[in-house]
């Protein structure tokens, strides 16, 4: 359940754009939940929202590699698993993606 959703710094300022802030908040009734495992729940769920984002085309891959702290090969990866396909991503994102998989192909050698 979401219970809040923050848009306080999403404004037109001297015909600037500021991209808006996402903040989800819920609360899960857990009866006293190892430390390891609601940090492993708290990664998936911000995982599952940065994947989703850039499924809906509101984040770029370079964004969401960043967000994640992941490089552009394991983003690929996690695009694979949340059926995103790579071409909806921009020109940029698409060559970032390419000379990546050529770095970890020179490094695999």
């Amino acid at each position: 359940m979401v219970n809040q959703i923050n848009y306080d710094n999403c404004h037109d300022t001297n015909d600037q754009y500021s991209p808006p802030e996402l903040e989800v908040k819920f609360t899960l009734p857990l009866n006293e939940l190892p430390p390891e495992i609601m940090q492993r729940a708290i990664a998936q769920a911000k995982e599952s929202c940065v994947m989703e984002l850039l499924k809906l085309g509101s984040i770029s891959g370079g964004k969401a590699s960043e967000i994640l702290g992941v490089n552009r090969s394991r983003l690929s990866e996690l695009m694979y698993l949340y059926d995103i396909s790579a071409f909806q991503l921009t020109v940029e994102d698409l060559t970032a993606e390419v000379g990546s998989a050529l770095q970890d192909l020179e490094l695999n050698q």
